[in-house]
């Protein structure tokens, strides 16, 4: 019976079968689909999430490395002026101190600018210079016109001073 089939059925399941194919086909190619679809979703989720996240991470180190260079910067330029202000400081008092051993000699031995000769200039003008930090110290009177030819007459006067020195 079975070696007996009549040309219908066999149309039949040939059809069915056919039928079949392409719906399976037609589904595995929806799924494919679909799977592609899923895919580029994924990806495109992972790389929206990879962008986000790096952007936040560049964001917050790019504000935080500025703020620490502003109060490094900060600090550093306090840390310039303390020092330029100190060493300002010490060098006005270091004159200011030959400048008060100066005017006490002078009033002590009545004397008057600028005919003052201070004893052990060199020595003085040495530790100011160190107490400054100064590379030099010098002693210039202002000498005025009035005041030059008696400031000519002393300085010639008092010039083994400097001989004595030397």
């Amino acid at each position: 019976h079975s070696q007996l089939e009549s040309p219908k059925a066999t149309q039949s399941e040939s059809t069915h079968q056919s039928q079949t194919d392409e719906l399976s086909a037609s589904l595995t190619t929806k799924e494919t689909r679909w799977v592609n679809i899923l895919r580029v979703a994924v990806l495109s989720v992972l790389l929206l999430t990879a962008t986000i996240l790096s952007t936040g991470v560049y964001l917050y180190t790019r504000n935080e490395e500025q703020a620490a260079f502003s109060k490094h910067f900060s600090d550093s330029a306090h840390q310039v002026i303390q020092s330029f202000h100190d060493t300002v400081e010490r060098t006005i008092e270091a004159i200011g101190g030959l400048s008060t051993t100066y005017t006490s000699y002078a009033l002590d031995q009545n004397m008057t600018f600028p005919n003052v000769t201070l004893p052990d200039f060199a020595l003085r003008g040495s530790h100011a210079r160190i107490q400054s930090g100064s590379y030099i110290v010098h002693y210039m009177p202002v000498v005025t016109d009035e005041t030059r030819d008696g400031w000519e007459s002393y300085a010639l006067e008092n010039r083994y001073h400097i001989d004595k020195e030397n």
